[in-house]
């Protein structure tokens, strides 16, 4: 596993860009489908998580870019328009305990669901766009079933990127309604950029993740299966032989395909990781500039073949959390937005 991250990372590395915040800056921001939206809501029910790409999972808390292409005024429409999952939640205020410390999180909004395929679609659409691994050529996949094969279920699979992903003889027909995948942490503020929001701060969604419940262990509760019902998207049975799929989903679900939390947040553990706003620095390498993911994904479990060298993953936990390099984008790996609300008036 080391090995596909460390070939993952040099070839990432091999290929640096620009920052990104130029190119975009020129873009109008407007909002993508703010809580005023009329569009349909997305989800209902259809018939992976090692850390890939990323640092381990903890439980500690820890404290430039593609081209665009048509102009503002184009890229103003298209974002106003851009899929219905941009509608968002109002989060009241509260307070979170990072690091033994209390921290006031104010009022803000937050997307009901994951950003789709639509919802990127729309965004390359408009500005001609070109994510990361597309540019570099390949990103991480997992492959259920490989093990029994004798084969590593994680590969760098050439021509795999968000519209193909699994490679290109992959697309994602039928499939507009699932979160979006392989996207980089610039990516998603790319996106986030344009639609004229942003990526959340640690505290506003741990804050958002728990529904404003206290210690809560999980977005709903204290319990992982609560009636015995399944609340979320993740992996049953032992990873990586087999995915009992026993909540429905082998892989991604639509969004909106388990219960919101109080605040009204669906998918906010499982289906597949959120880039936040939070990021760092551990050395001077394109892969030493790191973001933090949250939520766990479609393969975090409880269960793991640990004699093979595979661990458990939690990260659907709300105290869990991974590091990233910021231009890495695996196939479980996604993002929603937030967007400040003004400061009342005095």
């Amino acid at each position: 596993m080391t090995t596909l991250v460390s070939l993952r990372q040099h070839l990432r590395s091999a290929s640096l860009v620009a920052p990104m915040a130029a190119v975009f800056l020129s873009l109008a921001f407007v909002a993508c489908g703010d809580g005023g939206s009329t569009a349909a809501e997305p989800g209902g029910a259809s018939a992976d998580d090692a850390g890939v790409g990323g640092g381990a999972e903890s439980s500690a808390e820890s404290s430039a870019g593609p081209s665009a292409g048509p102009s503002a005024g184009a890229s103003a429409g298209a974002a106003a328009q851009a899929g219905g999952t941009g509608r968002m939640a109002t989060i009241p205020a509260g307070t979170v305990e990072i690091q033994g410390k209390s921290v006031t999180v104010e009022p803000f909004l937050m997307d009901k669901y994951e950003v789709t395929n639509d919802d990127f679609a729309a965004f390359v659409d408009a500005t001609g766009y070109r994510t990361e691994s597309e540019q570099i050529g390949n990103s991480v996949v997992f492959f259920h079933g490989r093990l029994k094969q004798g084969l590593h279920p994680f590969d760098v699979v050439d021509g795999a990127y968000w519209k193909h992903p699994a490679g290109s003889g992959s697309d994602i027909a039928g499939r507009g309604d699932h979160p979006v995948a392989h996207v980089s942490w610039n990516d998603a503020q790319a996106y986030a950029n344009w639609c004229g929001k942003r990526l959340a701060t640690r505290a506003e969604w741990i804050h958002a993740a728990s529904g404003g419940v206290k210690d809560a262990i999980y977005p709903w509760g204290n319990e992982l299966q609560p009636s015995r019902d399944y609340m979320m998207n993740c992996w049953q049975g032992t990873f990586p032989i087999e995915d009992k799929a026993l909540d429905g989903f082998r892989g991604t679900s639509p969004v909106g395909s388990f219960p919101p939390n109080a605040f009204g947040l669906h998918d906010v553990a499982g289906n597949v990781w959120e880039w936040l706003g939070e990021r760092k620095s551990v050395g001077s390498g394109p892969e030493d500039e790191l973001a933090e993911k949250r939520g766990g994904s479609f393969l975090c479990r409880e269960d793991a073949a640990e004699a093979q060298g595979f661990h458990r993953c939690k990260g659907y936990q709300l105290d869990r959390f991974e590091w990233s390099p910021i231009i890495n984008g695996n196939d479980n790996v996604g993002f929603r937005c937030v967007k400040s609300l003004p400061a009342p008036a005095k």
